[in-house]
Order: C-alpha cells, then structure tokens, then sequence
C-alpha cells in the first residue's frame, strides 16, 4: 500500500538549501517525529526539516510504496530525489538544482521549472518537468565522462546548454532501457555533446552544434536547426524511426566525422507533414536485447615453460692445445 507524507514550505533562507533527506530511499520505514529532526544544509549550517517543513502524513515500509509531495517549492530546495531507486515525488513549484540526480528508479513530477543539472547522470527511472529545464540537464558532471545511462526525462517547455551531454546507451544500459530525453520546446547550444548512445527528440529549435564529438546514439530536431559540417548527409531519407515509433520523413546525417563518430541526427524533411510524438509509447520502449557474446576463437595453446625442451647442449669448442699435432706441441729444437 502506497503511503504519502507531504513537506510544506513554511519559511524560506538566504543560501539554497540541500534536502537531498527527501527522497523515498530515505523516509521509508521512518516514524514523522524522526523525520522532522533530520538535516538540510544551508551553506555550513544545518536545519531540521521540521524548521522548514509542515510535515503530515507518513511514509511506506518500502521506497516502493512511498510518495512524497513538496508543496511550495522553490528553485533554492537542491537535491530533491537524488539518488532514489523507487516510489515517487511530486514537486508543486519549482525544483532547484540537482533534482533527480543519479536517480535509477522510480518518478518526479516538476510542476514548474527545473534547475541546472537535473537528473545528471540519471540510471533509471522518469523526470517530468512542465515548465523549462535548465543547462546539463541529463549530462554529466564537470570532470566526468559517463553521463545518464538510463531513464527517461520529458520537458514540457524550453531547455538550456548540454542537455544529454556524454549520455550512454545501448552496452551501458541493458538492464534499464536506452537512456531519452524529450523536449517540446527549444533548446541551446551543444545538445548531445559528446554522446555514446540514447536518444534524444527536441520538438522545436536547436541553437546549434547539435551532436558535438558525438560518437553513438540517435538525434531527432523537428525544428530548425543547422546540421555541423563535420556531419555528412545520408543519400536517402528516412520513412520511419523505428525503435521510437516515430513516422517522418527525416533527412539523415552520420557524425561526428571529426572524431569517426557513427551517431545519427535526423532532421525534419522540407514539406514534411506535422509529426506526432506519442509519449506513451515513448515510455513503452523496451531495453534492448543483450548483445550475442562473440564465439569464442580457437588458439593454439601458447606453449609453458614445463612443456619446452631445453635445447641439447653444444659439443665443446676443443682448445687451442688440442687442435695442434702432438709432434709439434714442443716446438723446434
């Protein structure tokens, strides 16, 4: 049985707060009067959350069967939901950076905009966000190079710089599913940068360099936006995206040739009658089957030291004395 237990703001602070404490992983199996006396972090201060939350309801057993609801959120609350496996969040305002973070279950409804660094390098799991997201969301951190691995994060309003960036797919994320980013508005610069893999559907603009030293995965602008010149242009369109449901036509490149990248950028066709994204079946997108491991290659089995024979050993060299004839060995007389 799902059980709720809801945090009203009731007083805001100076600095952002870390609340990284409300997250199902966290609350599951805890009585209120524990909860309220847990930490958030203002800077090197601490609060409990019963300072700055009216906190009713409780939690469940299990994260599974925790929903948490945050009312009056504002963009100063951080970390709502990092790292949670399952359950669900419910943010009524707007979520402040790091929400979702490393997430590898479970759902958080934004109503409202998202700050930066949202669902960084997310497993599993969704994000919606009604309003606008801001910059790296899905990305990695500064310094890393694995990005969101899995999961899926749906943005109803406009998005910033990096989204996606470094996102892996297909051998990173077997056991969640290919990793997908879709927004219905515009976006910045370098959407896709670096990418390994997923997918990533941007309705209306992209500032540009779209798929920036991308080596895998799939792009799709509806929009308008100008294809890199390190992207080559496919000779035929393409009908259908298959794998996402998607029916065009698109025009096709292959990128980023820079780096021998094989990732693919699709591209509304001139003319193009208006294209629907169903996100039902988006959501309904199945991992992808396990990779067959190569036959194993027969080898001739490097000989060990136990198994060489020592190489037979050289007749002696016979010594000068030997080589001259008896008689001569004492000289002239």
């Amino acid at each position: 049985m799902v059980e709720t237990i809801t945090f009203k703001l009731k007083k805001t602070t100076d600095l952002p707060l870390e609340v990284e404490a409300i997250c199902p992983d966290k609350l599951a199996g805890k009585k209120t009067d524990e909860i309220k006396k847990m930490l958030a972090y203002e800077g090197k201060a601490t609060h409990e959350l019963g300072a700055i939350f009216d906190i009713s309801g409780k939690p469940g057993d299990k994260p599974a069967e925790t929903k948490i609801v945050v009312q009056g959120s504002t963009m100063k609350l951080r970390r709502i939901g990092e790292s949670m496996t399952a359950g669900e969040v419910e943010i009524h305002g707007d979520a402040g950076m790091h929400v979702g973070d490393m997430m590898k279950g479970g759902k958080i409804v934004v109503h409202g905009n998202a700050d930066h660094y949202a669902a960084s390098m997310m497993e599993g799991g969704e994000l919606w966000i009604e309003g606008n997201a801001g910059d790296y969301l899905g990305a990695a951190y500064r310094g890393e190079w694995r990005g969101m691995k899995g999961g899926k994060i749906f943005v109803d309003g406009n998005a910033g710089f990096e989204i996606g960036a470094w996102m892996r797919g297909t051998k990173a994320s077997q056991d969640k599913g290919e990793p997908l980013i879709h927004v219905k508005g515009n976006v910045q610069l370098h959407p896709g940068h670096h990418n390994h893999g997923g997918f990533m559907i941007i309705e209306g603009d992209a500032e540009g360099n779209v798929g920036s030293e991308m080596a895998r995965g799939d792009i799709i602008v509806l929009g308008k936006t100008e294809p890199l010149a390190c992207f080559s242009k496919d000779v035929a369109e393409v009908a259908e995206l298959a794998a996402l449901k998607i029916k065009g036509p698109f025009i096709a490149y292959t990128g980023d040739n820079g780096i021998g990248g094989k990732g693919k950028l699709y591209l509304k066709a001139p003319g193009a009658k208006a294209i629907v994204i169903d996100r039902k079946l988006l959501c309904a997108i199945v991992p992808p089957p396990a990779e067959a491991k190569p036959a194993a290659i027969a080898r001739a089995k490097p000989a060990m030291a136990a198994d060489v024979k020592p190489a037979a050993k050289p007749a002696p060299i016979p010594s000068l004395a030997e080589k001259v004839p008896p008689e001569k060995k004492g000289g002239k007389k």
